[in-house]
């Protein structure tokens, strides 16, 4: 349909305040849907509330990640098949959940902590 011909994408981007990124680490393809506010907290890689990004990646059996910042707690919901919400995970610090969620461990803390 053309939306990958940078020249139809710009125009269909170009009144948006905001479109959505994505990145690789190795494997992961991590997609950012809100960038929200600068925070002051080095724990959360300075992200702030409204920051939204998810992934696809195996936890028992292949799953979506939906990281969110709200407020003052880190939040993680992981999501299987037909948008079935399977697990819900809330901190205050990102590397704390993670290791709560159990897949934590040093390499993978730099791919989970955008």
């Amino acid at each position: 349909m053309g939306f990958d011909t940078s020249t139809i994408s710009n125009i269909l981007l170009q009144d948006l305040p905001f479109q959505p990124y994505f990145f690789s680490v190795d494997k992961l393809r991590i997609w950012a849907m809100s960038i929200g506010r600068k925070s002051n907290k080095n724990e959360w890689n300075f992200a702030g509330i409204g920051y939204k990004a998810f992934f696809i990646y195996t936890y028992q059996k292949r799953c979506v990640f939906v990281q969110e910042f709200e407020e003052e707690e880190y939040s993680l919901k992981i999501y299987t098949g037909a948008n079935i919400l399977q697990y819900y995970f809330i901190e205050c610090n990102p590397e704390s959940l993670w290791q709560k969620v159990g897949i934590y461990n040093n390499t993978m803390a730099n791919y989970f902590l955008v």
